[in-house]
């Protein structure tokens, strides 16, 4: 999303929250904070991935499943869109 806005770490850190022209706010505490928290995957995962995905590119996609052990699925011409919605009943 940096990318897409065309803003630099050193601009971001600056000051320290933009909003994009696509609505979304990039955070300079939220990335920090990713950064220091790696994800720590340990459960059995499928994804389905669509080949027309915007957000998230097809070599970030294979090197997380890889990281992960996660089988994953390719949609051809499939752009994919999930929302969770409520709380998750355990």
């Amino acid at each position: 999303m940096m990318r897409w806005a065309d803003i630099t770490e050193e601009k971001l850190r600056e000051k320290q929250l933009i909003t994009t022209g696509f609505g979304e706010t990039l955070s300079w505490e939220y990335l920090c904070h990713v950064r220091n928290h790696p994800v720590n995957w340990s459960v059995p995962t499928c994804i389905l991935y669509g080949d027309k995905d915007n957000l998230t590119s097809q070599e970030t996609i294979h090197k997380f499943a890889n990281d992960v052990d996660a089988e994953l699925t390719i949609m051809q011409n499939g752009m994919l869109f999930f929302k969770m919605q409520g709380e998750r009943k355990h």
